[in-house]
């Protein structure tokens, strides 16, 4: 069928010519020559040859039709948009797609382009359209730029003339918008006036106004005046199924008169000329004439005839030549109409010959999804016919359906490479000539994604883009924002600028804003109050903005939804009132992404009945930058919430917005020459981030060099940070930093020297980068606390002692380990690695201590940064923290017994760990005995506990900090206990094994009591506080775990009978002149040593040390003691401390018979202290009851037998002395 180009859009049927010469030629009866149509225009193709003169086209009615030259001819045929029209998505996803004659358009406009094109008064538009059942469809006039903001056609002040659908989904409106005022005058009298097909009409007259008509009846004038230039758009503002289709546009006025001249036909012998037949639409107001002329030259010369005029369709020319030519003038009076030729055929009779070809197609090289075409032309009587044959192999040919003309066009599949194409031509049925065969070559066209190599960047650095081809032959050439860029590699990172700004944010109102309230009353109902809106470009939603009326203090819940989700939020937060009035801007914890031309609402509501600001009608739709809001909403906030009702108010809702830089790929080359377009193809999207870039461009790699940063600055604790990877050289840190965000980009380096620290108090991203912490020896380590989220590894270099094997832990968070063999202290098998045999451990865990034999070197632990480590699990041989330690409480009463309970755990951070910190925070699951960490420096175990004020740090250890990849040993309350590291205890500690850190508060009285033997120190500590007593004081008395050293000094508790020995005890102050503290000495080899003691006084007391066996007393505040002490000293007994203004020789002391036995373990030997009869059996036992040795004891008041090499963990150590039995429990290490 071919259609009108008159509006009144009579659709002719057309006959075509053959079939019209078939019947006249069996009227006629038949004779001695072969009568058919011999010359003939069909296809637009056909009427191309000719030539068109001024106010002539070749237009797209059916397949191809000549008029007076529209404005705009539009049947959308093909598969893509045509040129001269350009789509433009108002949200995500929104397109306009061609497809079967019409084109589709939801969530977009389509507009003519280019911009600078428009039209003015006197022009018409017609359109066959359907409108669907949505809001804000709108097709006709529209003033403005291509762009989707206010400056865009159908968008803010811009004046507009369409049909629509306005606010609603079920009528059909004549709207015209004058740039101030506008009309919304809804069109009556249709049948499914939404849904149903029509042809359009929108007459824009000489004076400005308008009249609109459907299918030819006028149905509303306004009056209503646009002098602006404004184009031809069609626009569906959502994104949904429901589309706005459009069949054909047609932009009038047609100018008048029109003259087409035909191509010259040779029928390539002298023939009778018959019949001339046409098809043409001749619409009221207009004319078409044909005339003829003939001639026997291949160029019209003076033997020719004239151009005679054909009174009609069907005329008999009754001329005799060789040549043809036909003429058409085209006029109307009615500027609105234009004639239409639509074929035209000339029947002659003559004597067939043979088809001689004269062009044979061309073999071509095309790229998949474009258009090829092949073509051959042959001369003959009668016009020989043509039909188009394909070959895969050459040999074998098959017929293509339907394709009978000279050319042979279609869209090229990459199935049609190596194809060969051939023209067999015909006259008469019988007489043929076959074309030379084309053989088709196929080139992939090209495809791919453009995304950006660092999607959040900051000023300075560059917009760094990867093209991923999917298919085509590199290097490409993309077209991305319209500029080319050439030479670009699939998978390989190019720069397309650098960023120069950052965009400021974007609201719909300033805060000067004041908002002059409706509302007079409280909500009766608790209510979410909504604010539709979108945006034109990707970004983000830090805040919305409530203007809080009246002095109540409500607390806010405020939302971001995406409006097709009703029930998951992208992001909620509650903000608290004060008592002012006016804008209360409520910032998200996180940026809230959103996504170009989506539609979302800002919510919020009061969990009270609050006063809310409330303005009827309110100014919508409303813009600002590339925001935008068609209204409010509002629903019911109690779950499950309804959905969303729309309202012609303002609720006075805000949004602050920042837009990322969109690039869009809008053309892909490949080396092939094959290209592809798309509107856009891809879009790579970047967040422009404050931030301060380092460059390099110093003389040195510091820092705190300002010439190495982009901005000339150093940048300071709140501001965010970028190591970019085409630096001149990267940075070091050798001091304390602060910083708030750092993005290592990849390839990029940064690295911590010994005595460095940095605190990252936002996020850390070092994918791809190399971040590198280092420890130039036992005593300088580099540090990093991170506050944020880290993504990426980082490189602890963990610098290691000159021998001996080592308690170390990882730094970083990993399952591996360095290279290097390492062991973790299995205490439920009480052995080191993974079973008896000492297997080493392969699979590491982070806040486990780990052995590994040191020797100067370096070990290098990669993996994530920790800020916290919650509950790590530990093992003991006891089910709860009763220290009676029966057998039904045990743990492991059936397997072997195990480390007694000794876990060795580690530091998880890459920064020091704060001891008394993790003391404090884990007391719980300490053992009572035994609050404090033991760290193993190699010969003697010291340890941390609670500071005591006026004595430094915590404990022997030199200091209250463990340093990053150090092991410590801990004893646990009972089985299953966890501990935690709390991102509150790091800190950063970098000098030597750990700085002593200051004490607080006043000194508590009391003694750090020494003894030196040679060049080896051990010590205890005694101090006096009020809050404290004679027995047991967790985290204040502090159990000692023995390592066996030469030798070994602590206390026994004073007021309760406890088996532990203590390397800190802590007594009252009231009462402390008549306690006496039995000091314990244990010394496997004897000899001289030295007692001193570092003092605080307890008001006018003195600390006396009494040896009892020489009778002496010495004043430990001014005075040392020295003494020689045989072999195998052990326990107590012979020394004690005493608090007294003079010599004590009046104090009641402890006897010198020990009353009882007292037994523990010191290296390997089980020392029992107290008198016994000679021949007394000592048996130990383990918990499962198996004896592990018996030995008769020698008697007297000393005895110690040697513990078998395979024992640990706890044993039960039983003395039957006749009928006296006694039974101790040991730790043994």
């Amino acid at each position: 069928m071919k259609r009108s180009l008159g509006f009144l859009a009579i659709l002719f049927g057309r006959v075509h010519s053959v079939l019209i010469l078939v019947v006249i030629l069996l009227l006629a009866g038949s004779g001695p020559a072969f009568s058919q149509a011999c010359a003939q225009d069909q296809t637009a193709a056909d009427f191309n040859q000719g030539t068109t003169g001024t106010n002539i086209s070749i237009v797209p009615l059916g397949d191809g039709a000549v008029s007076l030259m529209p404005l705009i001819y539009e049947q959308f045929t093909g598969s893509v948009v045509p040129t001269g029209w350009q789509s433009f998505a108002w949200s995500s996803g929104g397109t306009s797609t061609v497809s079967g004659g019409v084109v589709s358009v939801t969530g977009a406009r389509l507009n003519s382009v280019p911009s600078s094109v428009n039209y003015n008064q006197g022009t018409s538009m017609e359109f066959i359209a359907t409108l669907g059942a949505e809001a804000y469809q709108n097709i006709g006039f529209g003033a403005g730029t291509d762009a989707t903001d206010d400056n865009g056609i159908y968008k803010g002040t811009n004046p507009f003339a369409t049909f629509s659908t306005w606010n609603t989904t079920n009528t059909l409106y004549a709207r015209v918008y004058d740039g101030s005022s506008i009309e919304n005058v809804s069109i009556t009298g249709l049948t499914n006036p939404i849904g149903g097909t029509f042809t359009f009409r929108i007459d824009w007259l000489a004076d400005g106004s308008f009249q609109f008509y459907v299918d030819g009846e006028l149905k509303h004038t306004s009056t209503y005046t646009i002098t602006d230039a404004m184009r031809p758009a069609i626009s569906d503002y959502t994104n949904n199924a429901t589309a706005l289709l459009v069949d054909r546009i047609i932009l009038t006025p047609y100018p008048s008169p029109g003259i087409y001249e035909s191509r010259i036909f040779d029928a390539t012998q002298l023939i009778q000329w018959q019949e001339v037949i046409w098809n043409s639409d001749i619409p009221t107001g207009t004319s078409l004439e044909i005339y003829v002329r003939g001639g026997n030259t291949s160029t019209p010369d003076g033997t020719w005839t004239s151009f005679t005029l054909v009174p009609s369709s069907g005329t008999n020319l009754g001329m005799e030549s060789r040549y043809i030519q036909y003429q058409a003038i085209f006029e109307t009076t009615n500027n609105i109409f234009s004639p239409v030729l639509e074929d035209i055929a000339f029947n002659c009779s003559g004597e067939p010959t043979t088809p001689v070809i004269t062009e044979h197609p061309a073999s071509q090289m095309a790229c998949e999804n474009t258009t090829v075409v092949f073509e051959s032309h042959a001369t003959g009587f009668p016009p020989p016919t043509v039909h188009w044959e394909v070959s895969a192999d050459g040999e074998t040919w098959d017929p293509i359906d339907g394709e009978t003309s000279s050319q042979l066009s279609f869209t090229v599949l990459t199935e049609d490479n190596g194809n060969q194409y051939r023209a067999v031509w015909t006259t008469s049925g019988t007489l043929t000539a076959t074309s030379d065969p084309a053989t088709l070559t196929v080139n992939v066209a090209p495809d791919g994604e453009l995304t950006a190599a660092n999607p959040s960047i900051v000023v300075g650095e560059d917009f760094d883009l990867v093209f991923n081809s999917t298919s085509g032959t590199g290097p490409f050439t993309l077209v991305i924002n319209e500029t080319e860029y050439s030479n670009i590699t699939s998978g390989i990172q190019f720069s397309a600028g650098t960023v120069t700004e950052i965009s400021a944010p974007v609201t719909f109102y300033p805060e000067t804003q004041v908002v002059e309230s409706e509302n007079d009353i409280e909500d009766n109902s608790i209510t979410e109050l909504g604010l539709r809106f979108l945006s034109s470009a990707s970004g983000v939603i830090s805040a919305i903005r409530v203007y809080k009326v009246g002095a109540s203090t409500p607390t806010f819940t405020v939302t971001i939804w995406e409006r097709s989700n009703l029930t998951v939020p992208l992001a909620e937060t509650t903000y608290t009132c004060d008592t002012t009035e006016g804008w209360k801007t409520i910032t998200f914890p996180e940026p809230v992404a959103i996504e170009a031309n989506t539609e979302y609402v800002a919510s919020y509501y009061s969990s009270i009945n609050y006063f809310y600001a409330y303005t009827l009608l309110g100014g919508f739709p409303r813009t600002s930058g590339p925001l935008s809001s068609p209204g409010v909403c509002y629903r019911d906030p109690v779950t499950p919430r309804g959905t969303w009702t729309e309202w012609s108010a303002n609720y006075w809702l805000d949004v602050v917005f920042n837009s990322f830089v969109d690039l869009d790929l809008t053309s892909i080359t490949g080396s092939n020459g094959c290209t592809i377009t798309g509107d856009p193809i891809s879009t790579a999207s970047f967040e422009i981030q404050s931030g301060n870039l380092w460059t390099g461009g110093g003389v040195d790699e510091d820092w705190n060099t300002s010439e190495n940063w982009y901005s000339g600055v150093v940048p300071g604790s709140s501001e965010n940070a970028v190591i970019p990877e085409d630096a001149t050289h990267f940075p070091s840190i050798s001091d304390e930093i602060t910083t708030e965000s750092l993005i290592i980009r990849p390839s990029a380096s940064i690295t911590i020297i010994g005595g460095g620290a940095l605190t990252v108090n936002g996020d850390l991203t070092t994918t791809g980068g190399t971040f590198v912490i280092n420890s130039e020896s036992t005593s300088s380590s580099g540090s990093l606390i991170v506050n944020g989220t880290t993504t990426g590894n980082v490189t602890y270099n963990r610098k290691m002692p000159l021998d001996k094997y080592r308690y170390l832990s990882l730094p970083v968070s990993s399952t591996t380990f360095p290279a290097g063999n390492f062991w973790r202290w299995n205490e439920p098998l009480g052995c080191w690695g993974e079973d008896p045999a000492e297997t080493e451990t392969t699979v590491s865990a982070s806040g486990i201590g780990y052995t590994a034999l040191a020797s100067d070197n370096t070990l290098s632990f990669v993996g994530t940064v920790l800020t916290e480590l919650l509950g790590v699990n530990a093992t003991a041989p006891w089910y709860d923290d009763d220290q009676s330690y029966d057998n039904d409480r045990l743990a492991n009463g059936d397997g072997v017994w195990g480390g007694g309970g000794w876990n060795l755990l580690g530091n998880p951070f890459p920064s020091a760990l704060d001891g008394q910190m993790f003391i404090i925070g884990n007391s719980g699951s300490l053992d009572p005995n035994y609050q404090a960490m033991y760290i193993y420096d190699g010969t003697d175990y010291t340890y941390i506990a609670q500071g005591i004020p006026g004595y430094s740090d915590g404990g022997t250890f030199s200091g209250s900090d463990v340093q990053a990849g150090q092991g410590f040993f801990i004893m646990p309350r009972y089985n299953g206990v966890s501990f935690d590291f709390t991102s509150a205890m790091r800190k950063h500690n970098t000098t030597a094994v750990m700085t002593k850190s200051a004490s607080t508060g006043d000194a508590w009285p009391g003694l750090q009591l020494k003894v030196k033997y040679g060049e080896k120190e051990s010590s205890t500590l005694i101090v006096y506080n009020d809050q404290m007593t004679a027995g047991l004081d967790p985290g204040y008395d502090v159990g000692l775990l023995s390592s066996g050293a030469d030798v070994e000094i602590y206390t026994l508790l004073t007021g309760v009978d406890n088996d532990f020995s203590f390397t800190r005890q802590a007594l009252p102050t009231e009462g402390a002149t008549g306690i006496v503290v039995p000091v314990g000495i244990d010394s496997k080899n004897g000899g001289d040593m030295t007692f001193s003691a570092y003092t605080v006084p307890l008001g006018s007391n003195k600390f006396w040390l009494e040896d009892r066996k020489t009778g002496t007393f010495t004043d430990l505040t001014t005075k040392s003691y020295s003494v020689t002490l045989p072999a195998n000293t052990f326990g107590t007994g012979r020394f004690f401390i005493i608090a007294s203004t003079n010599t004590p020789t009046g104090i009641d002391r402890p006897g010198t018979e020990i009353s009882g036995l007292r037994i523990w373990n010191f290296d390997r030997k089980v020392i029992i202290q107290g008198e016994v009869s000679e021949g007394s059996l000592c048996e130990i036992f383990d918990v499962n009851g198996r004896k592990v040795t018996a030995v008769r004891l020698m008697g007297g008041e000393m005895n110690m037998v040697d513990l078998p090499s395979d024992t640990g963990g706890i044993l039960i150590i039983k003395v039957t002395d006749g009928v006296k039995v006694i039974t101790r429990k040991i730790a043994n290490p």
